[in-house]
C-alpha cells in the first residue's frame, strides 16, 4: 500500500483501520458548542473491522 492510497477520498480499499472524513458528524458547527462525533453505525462497523485484527486474533489465541 501506497502512501497515494490514503490521499484518494472514498478510499475504503486502501486501509481499512483508517477514519475518513464521511464517517464523522458535526452538530452546531462554527459555534462553541461545536460536536464532532463518529455515529454509532459507523462506530461498531470499525469496532468488527479492528476485531478482526490479524493481532487482536492472535493475542486471543495466547491467553486462551
Amino acid at each position: 500500500m501506497s502512501n497515494e492510497s490514503f490521499k484518494i477520498k472514498n478510499n475504503r480499499s486502501g486501509c481499512k483501520y483508517r477514519t475518513f472524513d464521511e464517517d464523522y458528524s458535526v452538530d452546531n458547527m462554527g459555534t462553541r458548542d461545536e460536536k464532532v462525533f463518529i455515529g454509532d453505525g459507523i462506530k461498531k462497523y470499525y469496532q468488527i473491522e479492528y476485531s478482526q485484527w490479524l493481532h487482536v486474533e492472535n493475542l486471543r489465541k495466547e491467553l486462551r
